[in-house]
């Protein structure tokens, strides 16, 4: 098994290709819910 399959089991990831846009959403989108959370506890602004 190649190492780069290893490192998708060990880690759980998932092996999915995204195009730029789609992958520009989802970080956007986690992104805002990683600020949210930290402007909640007092951590961000």
């Amino acid at each position: 098994m190649p190492e780069w399959r290893q490192d998708l089991e060990r880690n759980l990831w998932e092996d999915t290709y995204m195009a730029s846009t789609a992958t520009a959403r989802l970080l956007e989108a986690e992104h805002q819910e990683t600020k949210a959370i930290l402007t909640e506890l007092g951590l961000a602004r």
